[in-house]
């Protein structure tokens, strides 16, 4: 599926070319990094890599991530948020989904704040978390539509 951004101004030219979404990918380090590396390489090709925001590459050392998040949210049309079997972030019985500073608690939030689509990606079978499972700020999440995506034999097709 190609995304396309509406002109901000509401103009719509025929004649004028779409400009392609620009697309922030949401995702927990330790739940999904290996699959989040072809997504990314499926994404620039189709969307270019200035359209793409993977933080790996694009928050500068030394920034604020919450900050550099909520500034490129304000020019990102749509969130790809990668929810794997570990999204929550169980660690030591606690999820870090609750705590202040997790940096998918922020994307996520962020992105529901500014009302910027989300499309969660299900990874090999993970589920949707509950409205129980997260902080009160995410709770609409648990009710956003997802995708399947089979890290195996079938990725080329749900891509």
């Amino acid at each position: 599926m190609l995304l396309h951004a509406s002109p901000k101004d509401g103009c719509k030219n025929a004649r004028s070319r779409p400009r392609l979404a620009n697309v922030l990918i949401s995702y927990r380090r330790a739940d999904s990094a290996g699959i989040v590396g072809r997504i990314y390489d499926r994404l620039i090709v189709r969307y270019g890599a200035e359209n793409v925001f993977l933080d790996v590459d694009k928050i500068p050392f030394g920034a604020d991530f919450r900050t550099h998040i909520r500034k490129t949210l304000a020019g990102t049309d749509v969130v790809v948020a990668i929810v794997g079997p570990n999204w929550l972030g169980r660690s030591n019985g606690q999820l870090r989904i609750h705590e202040q500073n997790d940096p998918v608690r922020a994307e996520i939030e962020a992105a529901l704040d500014a009302e910027t689509p989300i499309c969660p990606v299900l990874l090999d079978g993970a589920t949707m978390p509950s409205e129980a499972e997260l902080p009160p700020a995410l709770t609409r999440f648990a009710y956003v539509n997802a995708a399947p995506l089979d890290a195996g034999r079938d990725f080329e097709h749900h891509m």
